[in-house]
């Protein structure tokens, strides 16, 4: 009887022992960055990626897009899934022809470091090193310096990323030219972020419509600094064009 109560306790403790080391990945717009170790220059066929990661339980999912690659469009989205167990991440994403790109790693919260291979397709034996980042959302007051002696400020809100990947953006922007001096509103439906890439399309008050596109150049979790490109359309600040590079506290 004795052992019987003794095993007991046993198991009791067993139970409500804590579990350590446990992470969890953020939902979030995520960007990934890969080094082949096939190649001597070190040039992955799946360089830089961008998209949506998310937890459920021990599921994690998204839809990732790649850029830079011989062997990907940059426009499709491959669907993503995996486990987590404790900050052991396993990854798998199969592509439109078949391919399947595997990424292995340790997690926290905000980044995983690990490995990739890819197998079948077009980059059949690739593999290497692979880093991701969550990205902090472009939500705050910007303020920018366009090449030229302008002046330049966004109020930026970014959502979660959608089924698709990307992480709508709304807000305003103003731009304070030497010939012009205008402000709209973003479209929400046309300006985003994905990985480090941002776009955007702005209303402008004078009739004028801004187009927008760049990189989020701080590529640290912080994500406070991005250079765009831009251009003006119609309006009294018709035929504007330049490069704007905004941060923020």
């Amino acid at each position: 009887m004795k052992h019987i109560f003794a095993i007991s306790i046993l198991l009791m403790s067993a139970m409500t022992l804590p579990v350590y080391g446990t992470a969890s990945i953020v939902a979030g717009n995520w960007y990934l960055q890969a080094s082949s170790q096939l190649s001597a220059t070190g040039a992955s066929q799946i360089p830089q990626i961008g998209g949506s990661l998310m937890q459920n339980g021990s599921i994690v999912s998204g839809v990732l897009h790649i850029s830079d690659s011989d062997c990907y469009d940059w426009a499709t989205g491959l669907p993503v899934s995996g486990t987590i167990n404790g900050t052991t991440v396993s990854l798998t994403s199969h592509g439109v022809a078949g391919e399947a790109i595997t990424i292995n790693g340790t997690v926290t919260s905000n980044l995983i470091t690990g490995t990739y291979n890819i197998q079948a397709g077009c980059a059949d034996g690739d593999y290497g090193t692979i880093t991701a980042t969550l990205l902090s959302p472009a939500t705050g007051n910007w303020t920018g310096t366009v090449a030229g002696g302008a002046n330049a400020a966004a109020m930026l809100s970014q959502a979660l990323p959608n089924a698709s990947g990307y992480s709508l953006l709304s807000g305003t922007l103003t731009f304070s030219g030497a010939n012009c001096t205008a402000s709209g509103t973003l479209a929400n439906d046309q300006s985003w972020v994905l990985g480090n890439v941002i776009q955007a399309v702005v209303s402008l008050n004078n009739g004028g419509v801004m187009a927008l596109n760049g990189f989020i150049t701080d590529v640290s979790n912080a994500a406070n600094r991005m250079t765009v490109n831009f251009f003006i359309s119609e309006g009294t600040c018709a035929g504007q064009t330049g490069s704007v590079t905004f941060s923020r506290p």
